[in-house]
């Protein structure tokens, strides 16, 4: 989901800022537009538009991830079918399905019980995976493309470290650059986790500098982008020591002051299975039937 402003801006701000971020080949909706995103596997997509038929899709979300050198095993999903538990991932497919739609890509070099993918971004071990894959979005173009590199960068089950996740995502939007690949728009997203200070300090969204410290700079970064799956607690079995309502509202401002547009990248009812009408607390895997 995207939004073309970040507060309450009168129509001439709207409009020196949409002029700005055209000029850096950035897709902006019209004033008060907003593109919508579903997601965020191509089965799943498959079955929306089979359900919704009048439906024109905007765009889709789906999900590859650069962790090798070479290329024919690097991107699972882009070039061949992949599933992660959760939906079998087809770009090809869901290009072909929906051949007007923009694209979100959520790119993933984590590296919990890893080797550091996001060091060997940056220091060129994985170069020919990352230039076939901004390649292959090139030729997309007129495809609008949207990669979330890194998504979730301080989300503590990623295992990110600033410097090198930003060394990492520089490396990649250079390649963009290097490549003319202007249909492709970069995004940074932060998880807006709550409770990122439970494993350490880096992770904590209520730090004043927290995203300055992940921040790869104006000239790399497109788009601000957040996961938004609660606004408040009412979810949670426990009291982490952050407030969503108040990280998400730091993101924005951090995107008003670097003059970006923004994106709620990731969002569903986190918690309910929408089907059997149950609910459970986010932390807990116990579904029981809603009541009122």
């Amino acid at each position: 989901m995207f939004v073309s402003g970040c507060g309450q801006n009168t129509s001439s701000d709207n409009e020196i800022r949409n002029e700005q971020l055209t000029k850096r080949n950035v897709f902006i909706p019209p004033n008060n537009k907003v593109l919508m995103f579903i997601g965020q596997d191509s089965e799943t997509i498959t079955d929306y538009v089979n359900a919704v038929p009048e439906d024109n899709i905007e765009g889709f979300t789906l999900y590859t991830s650069l962790k090798s050198a070479n290329p024919n095993e690097a991107l699972p999903a882009v070039f061949q079918k992949a599933n992660w538990q959760a939906g079998d991932v087809d770009f090809n497919s869901s290009l072909i399905e929906s051949p007007e739609a923009a694209i979100a890509i959520g790119l993933a070099f984590d590296m919990c019980g890893q080797v550091d993918h996001a060091k060997n971004i940056a220091n060129n071990q994985y170069k020919p995976s990352v230039i076939r894959l901004i390649s292959h979005l090139k030729s997309l173009t007129p495809r609008k493309v949207f990669l979330r590199i890194g998504y979730e960068f301080d989300g503590p089950w990623n295992c990110y470290t600033p410097k090198n996740y930003i060394a990492a995502f520089k490396n990649i939007t250079d390649e963009i650059n290097a490549q003319s690949a202007t249909n492709v728009n970069t995004v940074w997203q932060s998880a807006a986790w709550p409770a990122g200070s439970d494993a350490g300090d880096i992770y904590d969204a209520r730090n004043a500098d927290h995203f300055d410290k992940w921040y790869p700079g104006d000239d790399y970064v497109d788009w601000v982008s957040i996961s938004v799956f609660y606004r408040d607690l009412s979810q949670w079995s426990y009291t982490p020591s952050g407030s969503p309502d108040a990280i998400q509202q730091d993101a924005l401002t951090f995107a008003r002051q670097h003059n970006k547009p923004v994106m709620i990248a990731e969002s569903a009812p986190q918690g309910y299975r929408l089907g059997a009408l149950t609910h459970s607390y986010i932390q807990i895997n116990n579904p029981t039937p809603r009541t009122e």
